[in-house]
C-alpha cells in the first residue's frame, strides 16, 4: 500500500513538474520626472530660439524617443507670451498638466551716471528685476529656479542679489534694453 501512495504521489509530483509555468518577465515602462523634464526643456529651448517652431522641436523629441525608447507620449499645447510696462512672461502649458513658465517684472529705483571709456559719461537708470522659471509636472508640483542673467552687449550693470531678485543698470537712452538668461530667454526692460 505504501508502495502504490509512493508511486501515484512520484506520477502527481512528475505531471505538475511538466505542467510548471515558468516566469515570463515583462518590463514596466516608467514615464515620469524625465519624460516630463524633456518637454520643460523643448519650451526652454523654443521661448530661447525664435526661429525653431514648437512643432519642429516636439518633432525632433519624438524622434529621439523612438531612438531611446523613453516612451514619451505625443502631447499638444499652447504657447502665450506678454510684455507689460514692467515686465513679462513666457509659458508653454502641455495637455498633460506639464508647464514652463518664465516671468519678470521690474521697478525703476533711481538713475546713476556712469563711466565708460574714454571718460564719456553716461545716464543709466537703475531698476529693481524679479526674475524667475517655474516649471509645473504632476511628479514632482512646482519648481523655482532663478537663471543667471548676462547682457551679450556687456553695456548693463547687473547685480545679483538672491532669489531672483537683480539690481540692473541700462542705459537711459535707449527705449528698451534686452537681456538674457543662462538658457539665452530674451528679457525686456523698458524705459520710462
Amino acid at each position: 500500500m505504501l508502495v502504490l501512495a509512493v508511486i501515484i504521489f512520484a506520477a502527481y509530483m512528475l505531471w505538475a513538474l511538466a505542467n510548471l509555468k515558468t516566469p515570463n518577465p515583462r518590463p514596466a515602462y516608467y514615464v515620469g520626472e524625465l519624460q516630463s523634464a524633456e518637454l520643460i526643456h523643448v519650451a526652454r529651448l523654443y521661448w530661447s530660439n525664435p526661429n525653431l517652431s514648437m512643432s519642429f522641436l516636439l518633432d525632433k523629441l519624438y524622434g529621439y524617443n523612438e531612438t531611446l525608447r523613453l516612451h514619451i507620449k505625443p502631447v499638444t499645447y499652447v504657447n502665450n507670451w506678454a510684455l507689460t510696462a514692467s515686465g513679462g512672461f513666457y509659458e508653454t502649458r502641455y495637455n498633460n498638466s506639464v508647464r514652463f513658465y518664465a516671468r519678470w517684472e521690474y521697478v525703476k529705483i533711481g538713475s546713476y551716471k556712469k563711466i565708460l571709456e574714454g571718460g564719456i559719461v553716461k545716464l543709466y537708470y537703475n531698476y529693481s528685476l524679479t526674475y524667475i522659471h517655474n516649471y509645473t509636472a504632476p511628479q514632482w508640483g512646482s519648481f523655482i529656479l532663478y537663471p543667471r542673467l548676462w547682457d551679450p552687449l556687456d553695456l548693463a550693470d547687473l547685480t545679483y542679489k538672491g532669489d531672483g531678485l537683480w539690481y540692473v543698470g541700462v542705459p537711459a537712452d535707449v527705449s528698451e534694453y534686452i537681456i538674457y538668461d543662462e538658457f539665452s530667454i530674451k528679457v525686456v526692460v523698458r524705459n520710462e
